[in-house]
């Protein structure tokens, strides 16, 4: 019997060489994932949400990141009031 496991990329990296070597990339195209961070626009914790982008920015790699930088939508009441 057998199966498969999708994991992330990052995953990979701290696997053994024996596991590494029975992984297999995806063919094109190559599917992605979009990470969003979404807060009021009063939010108190600002610098948190900062410092956590600023982190995860860092520490993923060039060739992962679609954009550099975020973009800031301002969504109002579904009612329009």
């Amino acid at each position: 019997m057998g199966g498969m496991t999708i994991i992330p990329e990052l995953a990979t990296w701290n696997l053994s060489p024996e596991r590494k070597e029975r992984v297999i990339p995806f063919a094109e195209p190559t599917p992605v994932r979009e990470v969003s961070v979404i807060h009021h626009k009063f939010t108190t914790k600002l610098r948190l949400i900062h410092a956590v982008l600023n982190t995860l920015n860092e520490v993923i790699p060039s060739y992962m990141k679609i954009k550099d930088s975020y973009q800031r939508i301002d969504i109002g009441p579904i009612d329009g009031k």
